[in-house]
C-alpha cells in the first residue's frame, strides 16, 4: 500500500484494501482500521467498523480497541467539545442500520449498543 500510495496507484491501493478485508479478525481489526485511515481506504475502514460493531462484546476486552477509542476521544479535545468520538459514532451507525430485519436482530443490536455504552462508562467517556 505504501508503494501504491507513493506512486498514486489508487486502484492497487483499493485492491490491497479488498484483499486485507478478507482477513479481518479480532486480533488485527484495529491495526487494519488504522491502516485504512492512514492510506484513506474507505471500504476497508467501513469493513473494519462493521466487524468491530458486530463483535463488540469481544472487542471491549481488547487493549488495542481501548487504545483506538481513547485516541479518537483525545482527538476531539483539539476540536469542539460537542464533537463525538469518531469510531463510536461509526459503530453506532452500523449497529442502528445494518441487518435489522427481524425482532431478534433488533434486540441483538440493542444489546451491542448497551455493551458499547457500558464500555464507554468504564473508560469515563461520554459519547
Amino acid at each position: 500500500m505504501e508503494v501504491a500510495e507513493m506512486f498514486f496507484l489508487s486502484d492497487l491501493k483499493r485492491q490491497c484494501g479488498s484483499f486485507l478485508a478478507n482477513y479481518v479478525d479480532c486480533e488485527n481489526v484495529v491495526d487494519l482500521l488504522l491502516t485504512a485511515r492512514l492510506f484513506t481506504i474507505p471500504r476497508l475502514e467501513h469493513h473494519c467498523v462493521e466487524f468491530l460493531a458486530k463483535n463488540i462484546e469481544e472487542m471491549v476486552k481488547s487493549d488495542k480497541f481501548k487504545y483506538l477509542v481513547l485516541n479518537d476521544a483525545q482527538n476531539i479535545q483539539s476540536r469542539q467539545e460537542t464533537d463525538s468520538i469518531d469510531i463510536i459514532d461509526e459503530m453506532r451507525y452500523v449497529l442502528r442500520t445494518t441487518n435489522l430485519n427481524s425482532l431478534a436482530s433488533i434486540h441483538e443490536a440493542e444489546h451491542q449498543l448497551e455493551c458499547l455504552d457500558a464500555f464507554l462508562e468504564e473508560l469515563n467517556l461520554e459519547a
